[in-house]
């Protein structure tokens, strides 16, 4: 006992002891600019020691520091470097602002092609120069992106979904919409998706965020914009005339997998079943007569302990194999999940010819990035090519055309909803002793009346010679390679975007462009269930299949007008900008597929449906006009832009149900919207004053 409390006494001694030369800091660290709120992992450290803690997701932080500690050091990517002294306190809350000083002499390309410098703009930009997007070559804008720039999310699903977009959203994003994403505008033309952009055909990236970035992109820039400038031909060492060659290959792996458990082996009954052969069981179950099974019905892992003990095996009951009729040791396995995926492989190659000339510049670059998937029978091809050129027709004037065409080729089944053929039965319904390298080898194996055999199949009990597919058919899963080689999809995708555009020089410091912008979509949708894969199931009736055929168009236009005039007076620059846009968008898709299944077995085509299919079609259309004016000096800056006042927002959608045609709304609305906006600054001080008028009506 008097040892016992001499331990007690010192353990208090320590712990008062260390606390008298430590102390507690807590925190928040905040964004500066109003309305972006608290910013995550930033660090926090003890100056000139390796004591430190990160802000969590709600930007908190606590942080145990010596006694005889005095500053506090705060550091984020794109944020400025904070050192606060500590001066007796334990409560350090910070703001942070933006780093962009790097960011002041660069020039930006914004909305209708306007060129500007990031100091210039009350919303927060930030470049990236095209090197270093391809440090570690990517293949995605989205994900060379992250990491380069401050307040940035990526968003998104598994990279082994070839058909999945990742997205990004910017910290303190606001406005006229709710939703994440950003847009994304390469050379003025807005395209709807990051997978088009081939990351080795781009000079900048203008990473545009804030309030503001509406008022240059309209309501659609309310969540932000990612501004792509891609390169030109130029003179590069002297040379007119120049070829650029890459080339890459890269190997991807499953990295991150939750815990499993590898204690219990698969259904829901915890003592294994002994098997008693009958008479009327198939020969070749004889040998397993007085051996132990446990519940294969059951797709969830709760069964007996998992102990090295002899059981039989879900593949002994299928005839025709070497595992026919025989035991095995019921062992956990541990990797079966990762297992079962394919190292992908990513094959990038791109191949550019610049030239220039004394009145021309060309540039043409073809792409190819070729992907073998994680995901068994998944592929994706993906072409591209572009043409950029510009031509001074006279000293005044000059023509330029900006064309893109990307052509994406799919194949594969790609589903992330609950009960899905990967994770919707790993993560939730699978027995942890199946072993992923025999199902594999399996996976064309079938069972006396031709199903494909199937790991979920149900227990001895349940069969009947005179119905053996209650037996043999899977009860919830059947073979997961099996799944991938008789549930096909295969998508096309083509889009054309550019433009084409005029510039006339009137004098001295005063230009006027005319601009064509087009982006068309085209592709095509097949969804192709195999008769073998219906046939395959304890509890459903055979022989159907299934087809489903789509087509889509659409198309985007937008011509555009813009005058510019920019001059010095003395110290004073003044720059201002006056211009239209005429917009146009349709778009069309037509969907068919087959009901009840199919009459002749697998013969997929829309007229071979058992039952009336289903058709349905769509058909959208909008348009507006908009004029804007903006100008700028040294000293003052004022900007206003609106909708005409009698431009109109028509949108039609029209839905074709087999022979019913309904119509699904129209509407018509008139919109005016204007923005003024006033920012005075000197050495010393900045002074900001804005205001904000909006009249909607809707008719």
């Amino acid at each position: 006992m008097k040892k016992f409390l001499l331990f007690l006494g010192l353990l208090v001694f320590c712990v008062s002891f260390l606390s008298a030369q430590t102390k507690i800091i807590t925190g928040t660290v905040t964004s500066a600019t109003p309305g972006e709120g608290v910013i995550p992992g930033v660090t926090v450290q003890v100056k000139n020691t390796t004591i430190g803690a990160l802000t969590d997701a709600g930007g908190k932080y606590t942080i145990t520091v010596p006694r005889d500690a005095t500053t506090l050091v705060f550091s984020y990517l794109g944020m400025k470097k904070q050192e606060i002294e500590i001066a007796g306190r334990t409560i350090l809350d910070v703001a942070m602002d933006y780093d962009i000083l790097a960011l002041q002499e660069v020039v930006v390309t914004t909305g209708y092609g306007i060129k500007r410098t990031p100091k210039s703009s009350s919303s927060l930009e930030q470049v990236i120069q095209g090197d270093k997007l391809n440090e570690v070559r990517q293949v995605n804008i989205n994900t060379a992106i992250v990491g380069k720039a401050a307040g940035i999310q990526l968003l998104g699903g598994s990279a082994a979904n070839l058909n999945g977009t990742s997205y990004l959203r910017l910290r303190g994003n606001s406005g006229f919409g709710t939703g994440v994403k950003v847009i994304y505008v390469v050379d003025g033309t807005i395209i709807p998706s990051a997978a088009d952009i081939n990351v080795d055909d781009i000079d900048n990236v203008n990473v545009l965020s804030g309030p503001a970035a509406a008022a240059i992109l309209g309501s659609q820039g309310a969540n932000g914009a990612v501004i792509i400038t891609t390169k030109k031909a130029k003179m590069s060492g002297g040379k007119s005339m120049g070829i650029e060659l890459n080339s890459s290959v890269l190997a991807s792996s499953v990295y991150i997998l939750p815990a499993y458990q590898n204690d219990y082996a698969g259904g829901n009954v915890y003592d294994m079943v002994k098997y008693t052969y009958k008479d009327t069981d198939p020969v070749e179950w004889k040998p397993l007569d007085g051996k132990y099974y446990h519940n294969y019905s059951d797709d969830s892992s709760w069964g007996p302990r998992m102990a090295g003990q002899e059981y039989i095996p879900w593949y002994a009951w299928y005839p025709g194999t070497e595992y026919t009729g025989k035991t095995a040791k019921l062992v956990p396995q541990p990797d079966n999940v990762r297992d079962f995926y394919d190292v992908g492989m990513t094959y990038n190659n791109n191949i550019a010819f610049d030239k220039t000339g004394e009145d021309y510049n060309i540039r043409v670059l073809i792409g190819n990035i070729a992907v073998k998937g994680t995901i068994p029978t998944t592929t994706q091809n993906k072409t591209t090519l572009t043409l950029k050129t510009s031509y001074n027709v006279t000293r005044k004037l000059t023509v330029a055309a900006n064309v893109n065409f990307f052509t994406t080729y799919t194949t594969g089944y790609f589903n992330e909803d609950y009960g899905n053929n990967t994770t919707g039965s790993f993560n939730s319904w699978f027995h942890r002793d199946l072993d992923m390298n025999i199902i594999r080898e399996l996976k064309d194996l079938r069972s006396p009346v031709n199903s494909l055999a199937s790991w979920n199949h149900n227990d001895p009990p349940a069969y009947r010679a005179d119905d053996p597919i209650l037996f043999y058919g899977g009860n919830y899963w059947t073979n997961f390679y099996s799944f991938y080689d008789y549930i096909k999809r295969y998508r096309r995708a083509d889009r054309l975007f550019g433009d084409a555009s005029l510039n006339y020089k009137i004098i001295e410091g005063l230009d006027f462009k005319v601009t064509y912008r087009r982006l068309q979509n085209n592709g095509w949708e097949e969804r192709k269930n195999y008769a073998e894969f219906d046939e395959s199931w304890a509890n459903v009736p055979s022989g159907f299949g299934y087809y489903n055929t789509s087509t889509y168009y659409s198309t985007r236009e937008n011509f555009e007008t813009l005058l510019s005039f920019n001059k010095k007076f003395g110290k004073v620059s003044v720059n201002a900008n006056a211009g239209s846009d005429f917009f146009r968008a349709i778009g069309k898709t037509n969907q068919a597929q087959t009901v009840t299944g199919l009459n002749v077995r697998n013969l997929f085509a829309i007229s071979n449906s058992r039952d009336q299919p289903s058709v349905t079609n769509n058909r959208t259309a909008e348009k507006y006009r908009a004029v804007f004016f903006v100008i700028r000096t040294k000293e003052l800056v004022w900007r206003t832009s609106a909708l005409l006042p009698f431009a109109w927002l028509v949108q039609k959608r029209v839905s074709l149900c087999a022979a019913r045609l309904f119509c699904a709304e129209r509407v018509a609305r008139k919109n005016r919207h204007s923005v003024f906006e006033a920012q005075a600054s000197s050495s010393h001080r900045r002074r900001l004053v804005r205001g904000n008028f909006c009249f909607h009506s809707h008719m």
